[in-house]
């Protein structure tokens, strides 16, 4: 992540690790992101009361079993702190989530990439 007070810059790396805001636990065999061979893959930012969260993809060495999960913040530029499991229960490769709120409620919409969940190429979950 980087961030400026402008759209026109100065821009630096947020935080304390180069601009990372979540990294795998790929060192630890108890948590979901073992061996992970995606780290946190296309987040999705969202801020819920006064707590930032991020929600990733994160996937095995087979790459179809990734799965969403998030991390949370007191700061937008971090630390960011795991979920210590998925928050998704598919059975086959989702891609480009998008987290948003409507209504007093919080969504994720990501694409259903094979149709393994949905039985449609490329449909929509919610």
């Amino acid at each position: 992540m980087m961030i400026a007070d402008s759209i026109d810059g100065p821009w630096h790396f947020a935080g304390e690790n180069g601009g990372i805001m979540v990294e795998a636990q790929d060192d630890d065999p108890s948590h979901w992101t073992y061996q992970a061979a995606i780290g946190a893959d296309n987040p999705a930012f969202l801020k819920i009361g006064d707590k930032y969260y991020i929600y990733y993809k994160c996937g095995t060495p087979s790459h179809m079993d990734a799965k969403y999960g998030y991390a949370v913040s007191d700061q937008l530029e971090g630390t960011y702190r795991m979920c210590d499991a998925p928050i998704t229960d598919n059975i086959s490769y989702l891609e480009d989530a998008q987290a948003f709120e409507a209504d007093g409620k919080y969504y994720l919409l990501t694409t259903d990439n094979l149709g393994g969940n949905s039985g449609g190429w490329g449909y929509l979950i919610l």
